[in-house]
C-alpha cells in the first residue's frame, strides 16, 4: 500500500512529541490521546508502538503517528494541508 503524506503538515512532528504538544499541533484533545494510549493495550487498531514511556512520561512517536494515519486513511490527499 502506498503512503501519501505532505511532510510540511508534519514537520513539527519530529522525533517523540509530548501529548499536550501533539494535540496542539493537530487538534486532537489530550484526552483523546490518552485514551488512545490505554486502548492500545487492548486494541489491534492503534500500534502499540505509537507510545513510548521515557522516565515516567508519555511521548508519542511522530513517524509511527504519520504511517497510521496514512495507512487508516489511504484516500487523504495530503496536499490539501
Amino acid at each position: 500500500m502506498e503512503q501519501v503524506y505532505n511532510e510540511q503538515f508534519f514537520e513539527n512532528l519530529r522525533g517523540l512529541v509530548r501529548p499536550e504538544e501533539f494535540a496542539k499541533l493537530t487538534g486532537f484533545s489530550v484526552q483523546t490521546v490518552y485514551n488512545w494510549n490505554y486502548k492500545a493495550r487492548a486494541s489491534s487498531q492503534i500500534p502499540k508502538e505509537l507510545f513510548v514511556k521515557v522516565r515516567g512520561k508519555l511521548f508519542l512517536r511522530a513517524d509511527v503517528f504519520k504511517n497510521w494515519i496514512s495507512l487508516e486513511n489511504p484516500t487523504l490527499n495530503w496536499s490539501d494541508f
